[in-house]
C-alpha cells in the first residue's frame, strides 16, 4: 500500500486447525469407462512384426527370409519352446540338443541385428513420441537366462533357421499371419494358392504343434472338390495321414455314378492303386448295403395292402370255420332222431 506497513494477505495467513469430522464426498463423472481389450497387446506386436522391429529370428524357405519374434512363436507353439530351450551356444555356432521338432529346423547362423549396426532414434526431450518410433536404446548383449537355459539370441543377435521338408514361402507366411493373429481379436482366414502350399501348411503345424492350424489346412482339401482334384487330395490324405477326411470322399465318389466312373478314368489314379483299391471296396460295400435297406423299409402303401390282404383271408377262414361247425352240429341233431323213428317202425 502507499501508506502504512504492508499486511499479510488473508489468504497467506495460517489458520487454527479446528477439530472436524471429515466428510465424504462423492462424485459422478457421468462418463462411461474404457474398455479392456487384449486388441492393444495384439495390434502394438502386428505392428513391431510388420515393420520389423525387435524381430530376433528368421525363418528362411527358398532363399526368402520372414523376420519374427522368438517369445511369440514360443508362446503360441510348446515344440519350438523346447527348440529354444535345447539350443547351445559356443561362441558363433550353435547346436541343438534333443531335437524337438524332427529336424525341420537347421540353424544357419547367429547375425547381429540392425540394433548394432544403425542407431536407434529417440525422441527428443519434451516431445511427443510414437510407439513404433521412439525405441529405446538396446540394452548390453548379455544372456537371458530362461529356466536355468541362456537362449543363444540376445537382444543384439538374430537366430536364422532354415526350414527343411517344405518349398513353398507362402506356407511360411501363413503360419506367421496365424501366429500374430489368433487369440489376438483379429480374425484368421485361411486361403492358400494351391495344394502344395496347404501341404507345407500341414507339415509346419504338425512340426510346430498347432493343431487349430492343422485344422484349417485339413478341413480346406474338401472346398472346391471335384472329379479333377480329388484323386490328388486324397493323396494328401493319405499322406498326412487323415483317415476320416479320406473316408469321407471315399464315400461321396461312391454315392455319384458319374463321378466315379471320371474319377476310374484319371491316368492319375492308376499311380495310385492303393486309392483304387479301397474306392471299389467302398462301391461294392455300398451296393451290398442297398437290398438290405430295402428289405426292411417298406413303402407305406404296400404295408397297407399286405395287411388288408390278410385281414380278408382271415375272415374267409372264419366264414368257413363257422360253416363246417354247423353242418357238424345239424348232423348230430338229425341223427338221434332217425334212430328213434327206427325203433318206432321195428316195435310196430
Amino acid at each position: 500500500m502507499f501508506w502504512g506497513a504492508e499486511q499479510e494477505p488473508a489468504v497467506d495467513q495460517k489458520k487454527p486447525v479446528a477439530n472436524v469430522q471429515p466428510v465424504q464426498v462423492k462424485v459422478d463423472l457421468n462418463l462411461p469407462s474404457t474398455p479392456w481389450s487384449s486388441q492393444g497387446l495384439g495390434n502394438g506386436i502386428r505392428a513391431l512384426h510388420a515393420k520389423g522391429l525387435r524381430c530376433d529370428v528368421e525363418l528362411e524357405v527358398g532363399g526368402e527370409a520372414f523376420p519374427a519374434h522368438q517369445v511369440k512363436l514360443a508362446a503360441v507353439s510348446s515344440a519350438f519352446r523346447t527348440f529354444l530351450k535345447n539350443l547351445r551356444v559356443s561362441g558363433d555356432s550353435v547346436e541343438v540338443v534333443d531335437d524337438p521338432m524332427a529336424g525341420i529346423l537347421i540353424i544357419s547362423h547367429l547375425a547381429p541385428t540392425a540394433a548394432t549396426t544403425e542407431p536407434l532414434p529417440v525422441a527428443a526431450p519434451g516431445t511427443a513420441a510414437d510407439a513404433d518410433t521412439a525405441v529405446l536404446p538396446a540394452a548390453p548383449p548379455g544372456p537371458v537366462v530362461v529356466e536355468g537355459v541362456s537362449p543363444p539370441a540376445t537382444s543384439s543377435q538374430v537366430l536364422r533357421l532354415q526350414i527343411n521338408s517344405i518349398s513353398q514361402p507362402e506356407a511360411v507366411q501363413i503360419l506367421l499371419t496365424y501366429v500374430y493373429q489368433v487369440g489376438t481379436g483379429i480374425p484368421f482366414e485361411f486361403k492358400p494358392s494351391c495344394v502344395e502350399v496347404d501341404k507345407d501348411v500341414l507339415q509346419l503345424a504338425r512340426v510346430f504343434g498347432l493343431t487349430h492350424l492343422h485344422e484349417h489346412a485339413a478341413r480346406w482339401l474338401i472346398e472346391g472338390l471335384s472329379t479333377l482334384n480329388v484323386v490328388e487330395r486324397l493323396v494328401v490324405c493319405e499322406e498326412f495321414q487323415l483317415g476320416n477326411l479320406r473316408e469321407k470322399m471315399m464315400e461321396q465318389l461312391a454315392a455319384f455314378p458319374d463321378a466315379l466312373g471320371i474319377v476310374s478314368g484319371n491316368p492319375e489314379i492308376m499311380k495310385h492303386p492303393k486309392i483304387m483299391q479301397d474306392l471299389l471296396y467302398t462301391v461294392a460295400f455300398a451296393r451290398n448295403k442297398q437290398p438290405e435297406k430295402k428289405a426292411e423299409e417298406k413303402p407305406p402303401e404296400k404295408v397297407e395292402k399286405v395287411e388288408k390282404v390278410e385281414k380278408v383271408e382271415k375272415a374267409v377262414k372264419a366264414e368257413k370255420a363257422d360253416k363246417v361247425d354247423k353242418a357238424e352240429k345239424d348232423e348230430k341233431v338229425e341223427k338221434p332222431d332217425k334212430l328213434e323213428k327206427a325203433e318206432k317202425s321195428e316195435k310196430n
